[in-house]
């Protein structure tokens, strides 16, 4: 991954992460005359981003845990457990 895809990266999850964290006062109450929903549906609505952003981090990338080099990575297991031989 590019240091820029990272950095955006960052910045999206540090977005997210205020949008949860936000003090909403009087979240039950509509705003605007009653016109737009309560703030409580937006934190819901960046809860659920939060949560496709953190599972796409997790999935879509290389970052939950595989290694870069595959081929080397299941030799090293293979060598371990000493199959192959």
């Amino acid at each position: 991954m590019t240091t820029g895809k990272k950095v955006f990266f960052v910045i999206i999850f540090l977005v997210l992460a205020y949008g949860i964290s936000a003090p909403f006062q009087k979240v039950s109450e509509p705003i605007y005359w009653g016109v737009f929903p309560a703030p409580i549906f937006y934190l819901l609505i960046v809860h659920v981003l939060f949560v496709a952003f953190i599972g796409y981090m997790a999935f879509g990338t290389r970052m939950h845990g595989r290694a870069e080099d595959e081929e080397s990575f299941l030799a090293e297991i293979r060598r371990e457990k000493g199959v192959g031989k």
